[in-house]
């Protein structure tokens, strides 16, 4: 299994991120971790059918992504033989 792990920031990207992970990789999951920053407006509802696709609301106080990696990190379990990319 592979684990994508996505800082949810720039809303109107994450339709054709999709789009690229979906159509190359089978198992996977694609942890989406919203901080306090938002760019864009684009719906995210076309992804609530994919059960692959996990959804995370955090505080942060930095807009570059690292509080959202370190939350996946020490906050969500994996196996050991699992893959995560950030």
């Amino acid at each position: 299994m592979i684990h994508f792990i996505t800082p949810l920031y720039r809303y109107n990207n994450i339709k054709i991120v999709y789009s690229t992970i979906k159509n190359q990789v089978e198992d996977f999951n694609w942890h989406l971790i919203e901080g306090s920053n938002k760019i864009g407006e684009e719906s995210l509802d076309f992804l609530e059918s994919d059960n692959r696709v996990i959804f995370y609301k955090i505080p942060t106080q930095y807009p570059w992504g690292h509080e959202q990696r370190n939350y996946f990190i020490t906050s969500i379990n994996c196996q050991d033989d699992d893959w995560c990319y950030f």
